[in-house]
């Protein structure tokens, strides 16, 4: 099975390399830019049979084996670099489809899930962050207000993922130990409730355009309380992270008291089997 969302987060971001490859005069081969299109025409497919993007897709046939989430939320904003990428019409007018899709569906009601592979259908906020994606990205190729009003909603609805103060972590444990500060950290899903630094794959590029766009000072201080709180989390000689090479980044960052048993089980689980000491 195919999680839609990777392929949204893929032809998106090919796209925008494909850009700063012609912008830097590096030729782009044939071969990818139909490799690309062929991948976006595919998730058209899925939008046009079943009248939404779903989760989980069959990719050998596109059958929709789990439906019903935000998982591909920034797959409109894939649709209009397809198009300033061809100038094919047809991409904007799917792009603004399910961008109204998106936004009836989930936005307008509070909602983003099914973006991470390994959370089931839990809210979250990389589906919830590739919505605000996409309605920015509509609203600088549309220039319609619209789309600027739902991109600033969806930005508020963003910002409820983001850690606001500094956890005190445990004095014995290694974010203790490294007066590590959790303002701007960002809550994965509701599933492992972690928050490290980062917007898992995305660069936070949406919140200085709509900062930008809109005027609102709210998201460009958004912004800087992400990436202030990356490198809390990376390990390097001087601040060193157990377990962790130089430039490693922790992946699970938890705000939650508890025995010791419990915090190591959850970081067994999640993978990163790294707390030596834990206070009750």
């Amino acid at each position: 099975m195919n999680l839609v969302r990777k392929n949204a987060d893929a032809t998106y971001y090919i796209f925008r390399q494909f850009d700063l490859m012609q912008k830097m005069r590096i030729p782009v081969k044939s071969v990818w830019e139909k490799g690309n299109l062929n991948a976006i025409d595919a998730q058209i497919r899925t939008w046009v049979k079943y009248g939404q993007l779903g989760q989980f897709v069959n990719e050998q046939t596109g059958e929709l084996v789990i439906g019903n989430t935000s998982s591909a939320g920034i797959y409109p904003a894939s649709l209009c670099a397809a198009y300033r990428y061809t100038g094919d019409s047809g991409y904007l007018r799917t792009a603004e489809e399910i961008g109204e899709y998106y936004y009836r569906n989930f936005i307008s009601k509070g909602l983003s899930c099914g973006g991470p592979g390994d959370a089931m259908q839990s809210f979250d906020s990389e589906s919830a962050y590739g919505l605000l994606e996409s309605m920015i990205e509509l609203y600088e190729t549309t220039l319609n207000p619209e789309w600027l009003k739902r991109a600033e909603e969806m930005g508020r609805q963003f910002a409820t993922w983001i850690v606001a103060y500094d956890y005190k972590f445990p004095p014995g444990t290694p974010h203790g130990k490294l007066d590590i500060r959790s303002t701007g950290g960002v809550y994965a899903n509701t599933q492992n409730k972690t928050a490290p630094g980062g917007i898992c794959t995305h660069s936070g590029l949406a919140l200085l355009k709509l900062y930008r766009a809109s005027g609102d000072i709210f998201y460009i201080n958004l912004l800087r309380d992400i990436a202030h709180a990356i490198p809390q989390f990376m390990s390097w000689k001087e601040h060193p992270q157990p377990g962790f090479n130089d430039g490693w980044v922790s992946n699970a960052v938890t705000l939650m008291t508890g025995s010791r048993e419990s915090a190591e089980l959850l970081h067994i689980l999640l993978g990163r089997n790294f707390i030596t000491s834990y206070n009750s």
